[in-house]
């Protein structure tokens, strides 16, 4: 397992594009102020234009065109869908300033937490390595007729076989890390190469 290179910035991108809480909190906001926009414009003047043809006689028209502004007057209603809408969009405004701070917040959790999970795996890897060393040492001991004794080999090979098992433990805990960190930026589709069937024929 090799280490995997986390760039923060490079990382915001991708969770921009792709996070679902994050995506859904942006399509709010976009919504609602539309739904602002369209609740002001229900206050305003209507201005129609009315055109008017008849088939008169003796081969003669008459054609006639008019402008026709119209408002409701006293719907207080149309003042409350404003209010609304307004609240809404500040709600929502509210909500995506609050997801954006909190996807830094996290996201930088996940790659501290992806960088500490493979500094213990380089540590495990370590002690691996130093148990396999003092076993050869004794095991060389041994062919040279030093005073090594068989219960110290055994002793040395069940200290390698925990420094394997631990070593394979921190193995898993790092992939499980930057497992979580895919799921976190929405990408792990894109990770294992996999590809949605929409049904679409295309």
């Amino acid at each position: 397992v090799e280490q995997v290179k986390l760039d923060l910035d490079t990382l915001k991108q991708t969770a921009i594009k792709n996070q679902p809480s994050y995506l859904q909190s942006q399509l709010n906001l976009e919504t609602n102020k539309i739904g602002l926009v369209l609740a002001k414009d229900e206050k305003r003047w209507d201005l129609s234009l009315n055109l008017d043809v008849n088939d008169g006689t003796n081969q003669t028209n008459d054609a006639r065109a008019g402008l026709i502004m119209s408002r409701t007057i006293g719907d207080v209603s149309l003042q409350q869908r404003v209010d609304e809408a307004r609240i809404t969009l500040q709600k929502s405004e509210n909500t995506f300033k609050d997801i954006n701070e909190n996807l830094d917040i996290e996201l930088q959790d996940r790659i501290r937490n992806v960088n500490l999970s493979f500094s213990q795996l380089e540590l495990a890897r370590q002690a691996t390595e130093l148990s396999k060393r003092q076993l050869d040492i004794e095991q060389q001991k041994q062919k040279l007729g030093g005073r090594t004794r068989v219960i110290d080999i055994v002793n040395f090979q069940n200290d390698l076989v925990q420094a394997q098992n631990a070593e394979l433990f921190a193995t898993i805990q790092y992939l499980n890390a930057l497992t979580t960190l895919d799921q976190f930026l929405g990408t792990t589709l894109q990770t294992w190469n996999i590809e949605i069937d929409t049904g679409d024929g295309e």
